[in-house]
């Protein structure tokens, strides 16, 4: 398979000369394109409009096709690159975690609008609009369950292990604010607050008009209190009690 098989699209949809298109077919599996190639390459782009290069499921470019993108990056003042990925998370250990996104945007949940057609109002309150959950919300409960508690656990790898027992607590207490966490975590405030904007960005918890958070989507609620025991979840609720 050509290494650069991205690159070589784009190339041609440009109508790039043959050199150009010759360079990217030189390329071998594991070792950067030399720079006389990447000036052919790079001649491609110097366009008066910017161009944008986008490549999907950028988290499984390798190291010499990364280093290819840095120096494009760096040498083609009209070039504009676009890398899609799932989540933050899966970049971890990958080349790619060494070039640097000034960018990153992420898709919203579904609305309620966009969510009308399905004909269940009960949907948003499930899922909260992660479309994972949605194709699995009227699916039979231990396979909701399992997606739900993936989705959990893919979006807060990123997080520090403070973020998981937030997801704990509230699963089991409801609704709480930052100084309640705080109280039930023994973490400091600004510890807790750091990890509840991670998960409120990750759409995983819900602010709520009073200045609390809570779960959005009751699947991952129902899934991560699953994981909790009858013994913690008594204790939790004593120290939420002495703590009000």
């Amino acid at each position: 398979m050509l290494r650069l098989s991205w690159l070589r699209s784009v190339l041609t949809d440009l109508d790039a000369t043959p050199e150009a298109i010759g360079a990217v077919d030189r390329a071998l599996p594991d070792q950067p394109l030399g720079q006389a190639d990447l000036e052919l390459i790079a001649a491609t782009f110097d366009r008066p409009e910017p161009v944008y290069l986008a490549v999907d499921d950028a988290r499984n470019l390798d190291a010499a096709s990364v280093a290819e993108l840095a120096w494009l990056s760096g040498h083609c003042p009209g070039l504009r690159i676009v890398l899609t990925y799932d989540y933050p998370s899966q970049l971890s250990g990958r080349p790619l975690a060494g070039l640097g996104t000034p960018v990153v945007m992420r898709l919203s949940p579904l609305t309620e609008q966009e969510l009308e057609p399905l004909g269940d109002p009960a949907v948003r309150r499930l899922t909260g609009g992660i479309p994972a959950l949605v194709a699995v919300a009227r699916r039979p409960a231990e396979v909701a369950s399992a997606v739900a508690m993936q989705v959990a656990r893919q979006r807060t790898e990123w997080m520090p292990p403070l973020a998981w027992e937030l997801l704990r607590v509230c699963a089991v207490l409801g609704d709480l604010g930052a100084a309640e966490l705080a109280v039930l975590t023994a973490q400091p405030v600004v510890d807790v607050l750091g990890c509840v904007d991670a998960l409120v960005h990750a759409h995983l918890l819900r602010e709520c008009p009073d200045g609390k958070v809570g779960h959005a989507s009751s699947l991952i609620c129902a899934a991560v209190a699953g994981q909790v025991s009858a013994a913690t979840v008594l204790y939790l609720r004593k120290q939420l009690a002495a703590a009000s």
